[in-house]
């Protein structure tokens, strides 16, 4: 994706989830793939939040997550997903 489709997808998260969706995908488009721990290292937030936020993205399939080679759970976030809130019209 480009900087500014990246840059896009962040203020939609922004607007529709707050600040700490847009901060966690800033996390996520700077790694293309992250654990949880490593998520928590960048951010400085809560785990707890850490996980609520992971866990309402997830739902709304705005990140996805698979089990890498050492079986911990990678999160990555999809682009493709975030950037259809532009053709949903309210």
């Amino acid at each position: 994706m480009s900087i500014g489709e990246n840059l896009l997808a962040l203020q939609i998260l922004k607007e529709n989830y707050g600040e700490l969706a847009q901060s966690l995908a800033k996390c996520l488009t700077k790694y293309p793939s992250l654990s949880f721990m490593k998520i928590a290292e960048h951010m400085d937030v809560e785990k707890k939040l850490i996980a609520k936020i992971l866990s309402i993205l997830i739902t709304n399939r705005l990140v996805d997550y698979e089990l890498n080679s050492r079986q911990f759970v990678e999160y990555k976030l999809n682009l493709s997903n975030i950037l259809r809130f532009i053709h949903i019209s309210k």
